[in-house]
């Protein structure tokens, strides 16, 4: 299927190419790359959006708790599986939070 896609890619061009000084035909391929380029935009967007979706859900792992074991945000921040550092004194959190890591004090 690449093939195919490469194939018609290489066509289009050639196509272009020949037909650069040539109205109607010309305008019709180059609307139809417009649309490719358009679209391949679009997705190069989507990568970059998902990207730094990650690096954010990276990040959030970096959290230190300063609570009681029964807080109700710990709790749910656990529930799923995830282990996030719980300390009972806030200087206690601080010395265990890795270098660029968030400490939530907690009541």
């Amino acid at each position: 299927m690449r093939a195919t896609f490469y194939r018609r890619f290489i066509l289009l061009i050639s196509i272009i190419l020949v037909t650069a000084r040539k109205g109607p035909l010309f305008k019709e391929i180059f609307m139809r790359c417009r649309h490719f380029v358009r679209n391949f935009v679009r997705m190069l967007a989507c990568c970059a959006l998902v990207a730094c979706w990650t690096a954010i859900a990276a990040a959030a792992s970096d959290l230190t708790f300063c609570c009681a074991p029964d807080n109700d945000l710990y709790r749910v921040m656990t529930a799923d599986g995830a282990v996030y550092p719980r300390c009972d004194t806030p200087a206690e959190a601080v010395r265990t939070a890795p270098n660029g890591g968030g400490v939530l004090i907690l009541a």
